[in-house]
């Protein structure tokens, strides 16, 4: 990777300076360090951070990744700190801290601005908050913050590719170095990119000249694009492969086609009845966790490659053996099959190390939806008893039930119902993110104890399209 040259005095450096490994407790706060590196190669970045929220955690991290370098990547050390409410994150550059404010909406609400401007004595930058993505009406305050503040546009990498893809910083340097880094930031000589998803457009916000900002472009197209391209219900096969970056297998029978990921976690990434796209690309579904990382897709054969067992046209048999503690040797099985308008998932545990396992599955799925229209959920059997409900997320309950019905009717793709057969079924949730566009739909499981050289519960998914 080269540093992009705009003309004969600048250099233009893609920065992601917000990122989170899974150092400080495995699979919880993001991907193992050569995963984060991968991606972040991937993506062309010209220089990075790590930086975790635990500063010892966040300096092995660090040191992991130095032995594991990516050519023409420059890595910064940092972490992320709670000072009196506010998240901020403090980079090293050379023998100097930078600091910046986190997330400030997120964290304050109505009162960011207001918080922001009273710590910045303390502060050298604010972080675009990832909610700009659907609420513009946050792009004045950022602006007016630009006269006086670098904006940095960071992903806050946890496991989201799209954010990585999207938000990110172009520093305009005369040299690539300390000095030429500082000398830019404290200038404000940069550009903070952001996807608008209400839009579908990836804009910006920068203080830098016109002059600059016009050479980039003409340069630079693409980094003034989203990604992907299209909008996820109009992504084909060929955009979800370039998205990923990995190998797609594609189930057909009829209308009916399905699409996952093999080398990466063997997740659908696609649902396709017709031309109606109900999974969403960009935020994969079939996620199989213990229940304690059950909103974290960073869990180890999330990521990883599946073996394939078998395959055909419209089948396909997976399996996936873990390999680090405390699930060690436990082996995930799957199956996958299409019918004319429906996908079928057959899913099961064995254990073949000579010792009992504890597991608490968790299934996850992924629903695509509108960016600001809501999918409704409704439990046709059993009757739960809903134990917690906010505009985002509800838990319902359902202890002992060995089949769930479920319909979902959303703008995005009408109406499709999903059944769930297993005989450890505790609870069910749904989440509604506005900002990840999707439906997220979990069933939580009891633990279980897998015998030695046995199975463990064996759980049926029926999807069906209205």
């Amino acid at each position: 990777m080269k540093p992009r040259r705009i003309n004969s005095h600048l250099l233009a450096i893609k920065a992601s300076l917000h990122n989170h490994t899974d150092e400080q407790g495995k699979h919880l706060a993001g991907y193992p360090v050569e995963s984060l590196l991968s991606f972040l190669r991937k993506e062309k970045f010209d220089i990075a951070a790590i930086t975790d929220h635990n500063q010892v955690g966040s300096a092995q991290a660090f040191s992991l990744a130095k032995k594991h370098p990516v050519f023409g990547l420059w890595l910064l050390p940092g972490f992320e700190a709670n000072e009196e409410a506010a998240h901020i994150v403090s980079l090293k550059l050379g023998r100097r801290s930078y600091r910046f404010f986190c997330h400030p909406y997120r964290t304050f609400q109505e009162s960011w601005t207001e918080q922001v401007k009273a710590r910045m004595k303390n502060c050298q930058a604010v972080e675009l908050d990832q909610t700009i993505s659907f609420k513009p009406e946050l792009l004045a305050g950022y602006q007016s913050l630009a006269k006086n503040w670098p904006v940095l546009a960071t992903a806050d990498f946890h496991s989201s590719l799209f954010a990585l893809k999207n938000f990110f910083t172009v520093i305009l340097v005369r040299e690539k170095s300390f000095s030429g880094l500082l000398a830019a930031l404290e200038q404000r000589n940069l550009v903070a990119f952001y996807p608008d998803i209400l839009s579908w457009k990836r804009k910006f916000v920068s203080p830098a000249s016109r002059q600059a900002l016009a050479c980039l472009q003409r340069k630079y197209p693409k980094l003034f694009q989203i990604e992907p391209a299209v909008e996820p219900k109009a992504m084909g096969e060929k955009d979800i492969q370039e998205y990923w970056s990995s190998q797609l297998i594609t189930l057909k029978k009829g209308y009916c086609s399905a699409s996952l990921l093999p080398d990466f976690g063997g997740q659908l990434v696609s649902f396709k009845v017709k031309k109606t796209q109900f999974f969403s690309p960009v935020f994969p579904t079939f996620l199989e966790s213990p229940r304690i990382f059950a909103s974290h897709p960073t869990f180890e054969s999330n990521f990883s490659r599946w073996k394939i067992l078998s395959q055909s046209g419209n089948f396909l048999a997976l399996e996936y053996r873990i390999e680090k503690a405390p699930w060690r040797g436990l082996l995930l099985r799957r199956k996958i099959s299409l019918g004319e308008n429906s996908l079928s998932l057959h899913l099961w545990p064995e254990n073949y190390t000579g010792k009992p396992i504890c597991f608490s599955p968790c299934f996850t799925f992924n629903f695509l939806r509108k960016p600001g229209e809501i999918t409704n959920l409704k439990i046709l059997k059993p009757e739960p008893v809903v134990s917690q409900e906010t505009p985002w997320r509800a838990l319902k309950k359902c202890p002992g039930a060995r089949l769930a019905r479920l319909k979902l009717t959303s703008p995005a793709f009408g109406s499709v119902s999903l059944s769930c057969e297993t005989a450890g079924l505790e609870e069910i949730h749904l989440w509604d993110n506005l900002f990840e566009m999707r439906s997220l739909v979990s069933f939580w499981l009891r633990e279980e104890v897998v015998p030695a050289k046995g199975k463990g519960y064996e759980t049926t998914f029926l999807l069906e399209a209205k």
